[in-house]
């Protein structure tokens, strides 16, 4: 039997999730980061902890920079009209996560000589398209390699496909072009995956 808890925020928004492991006598701490927006955009991978509490585990992660608790001025603009966004700390490697997946972790040996260095960057982060739609624009993986801003972040477009291409995918019964979207993918190594996605069609388009 494994009991968990989640610690929200005033607005319902999950912070903190916790899980208890039997087997070890330990607590597994991951956390969600917001923007200025209130968009989860850092993940962290989950971290053991030598206690069996199921409480609250505040400053868990700190910034590599100035080692204040995490939050989203380590990884998001603090002016909200520029249009570069601002690359993310890395987590203290003395504190939580970072400690964990590091050189630091004081129990690397034995049981754990498998756990990966984050290399300051055990976590993954989504940025979103700067508009209001929630679209997803680039994301990064765990890493410091796979960070946003390295090269190999995976990276995602979106566009309307033309009715010559519909028409040669799928024949002339295919529908307008105005009822599809299309999602283009670019993942760590370059490689594009593209899918079309067929949406109702609005009452004017029908008539």
């Amino acid at each position: 039997r494994m009991q968990g808890v989640s610690y929200m925020d005033g607005l319902g928004r999950s912070r903190q999730q916790l899980m208890h492991n039997p087997a070890t006598e330990q607590i597994i701490v991951s956390n969600t980061y917001y923007d200025y927006h209130g968009r989860p955009v850092i993940q962290d991978l989950g971290t053991p902890v030598d206690d069996e509490a199921l409480k609250h585990y505040p400053a868990f992660n700190r910034s590599a920079i100035d080692q204040q608790a995490f939050g989203p001025e380590h990884f998001d603009e603090v002016d909200l009209q520029g249009s570069c966004p601002a690359l993310p700390d890395a987590f203290d490697t003395n504190y939580g996560a970072g400690e964990y997946y590091s050189t630091n972790n004081p129990a690397i040996d034995g049981a754990n000589h498998n756990v990966p260095d984050g290399e300051g960057y055990p976590y993954s982060q989504i940025q979103y398209m700067p508009d209001q739609t929630g679209r997803v624009k680039r994301s990064g993986a765990f890493g410091d390699v796979h960070q946003i801003g390295n090269g190999k972040a995976t990276k995602y477009m979106y566009s309307t496909p033309s009715q010559e291409e519909l028409n040669r995918l799928f024949g002339s019964e295919v529908g307008y072009r105005n009822q599809y979207q299309k999602r283009m993918m670019q993942d760590a190594n370059g490689q594009i995956y593209v899918c079309l996605l067929y949406t109702s069609p609005s009452p004017r388009d029908r008539g």
